[in-house]
């Protein structure tokens, strides 16, 4: 505590002090809920975060054979596990960390009722350590498949990271307002589940939203996810531009339902955590 002036003191007026560390409560508010996530999820075994390395390994590797069953190469380039690690591994990233932002909320509700830990944290440790894991197997997966298959890449990184960027928007508005509707019809999660199941097919992931004609071009990329998949694919190959994405199209309905999402659950999460 700091030193009180004399005058203050034989006034008898004595200033609220700050306890010491408080303006790192949020910070160590978010550690702890993160160190909670990676013992929940991950356990404190291995086989955990091999999974998550695995997994869309797995993936990739089976639209590979599939599809190279069926034509001779890929619709850029000639690699095809090269071709659908940019389209799955990004799909994927947006599925992990939308679904998982939704049920922060709920999973933390326990730790919510103490006034140190805000909601605002339950979201950021999940947006965190989901941003940490897929980046990492999106970083090892590929140098893998460049490495494994002896490939030359001309990599855009400015494209890379604006895809990356427009992929966490997305994701973070999506998850927040999921979050809110979940704690107001808990059924929401199962239907949002079943929606979901066909992006896959139609978010540009297994082929190029450019090959199609208005007006079936103009309806596919009302699906924000084809943009940043585009983007992204875009900095990988440098023959592809990407030109039917608009990034302005995905951060300005990222900010509009990320910001009827965020109201929502800032005003209501606290009355239906206690229903």
């Amino acid at each position: 505590m700091s030193q009180l002036p004399p005058e203050r003191l034989a006034s008898g007026i004595v200033p609220p002090q700050r306890p010491k560390g408080r303006k790192y409560k949020f910070g160590r508010s978010v550690i702890a809920l993160i160190l909670r996530e990676v013992e929940t999820r991950y356990s404190r075994a291995l086989g955990g975060y091999l999974w998550a390395f695995f997994e869309p390994v797995a993936g990739i590797t089976f639209l590979s054979f599939i599809f190279s069953l069926i034509a001779h190469k890929p619709a850029l380039g000639s690699s095809f596990p090269l071709y659908y690690a940019s389209g799955f591994l990004p799909f994927g990233m947006f599925m992990a960390i939308s679904n998982d932002l939704s049920r922060a909320v709920r999973f933390s509700k326990p730790l919510l009722q103490y006034p140190a830990i805000a909601f605002i944290d339950a979201l950021i440790a999940r947006l965190v350590l989901n941003l940490v894991t897929q980046g990492l197997v999106m970083t090892l997966v590929f140098i893998l498949i460049v490495n494994m298959f002896d490939l030359s890449l001309i990599v855009n990184w400015s494209r890379i990271f604006l895809g990356v960027a427009m992929l966490i928007a997305l994701s973070v508005a999506i998850g927040v307002l999921n979050c809110y509707i979940i704690l107001v019809v808990p059924l929401w999660e199962q239907i949002w589940s079943i929606l979901t199941r066909p992006l896959l097919i139609i978010s540009g992931v297994l082929f190029l939203p450019e090959s199609f004609s208005q007006p079936t071009l103009g309806v596919l990329m009302l699906n924000p996810i084809c943009h940043f998949v585009g983007v992204l694919r875009s900095g990988i190959y440098s023959t592809y531009d990407a030109s039917a994405s608009s990034p302005l199209y995905v951060f300005a309905l990222a900010l509009f339902i990320g910001t009827i999402g965020m109201i929502l659950l800032s005003r209501n999460y606290k009355a239906l955590l206690l229903k």
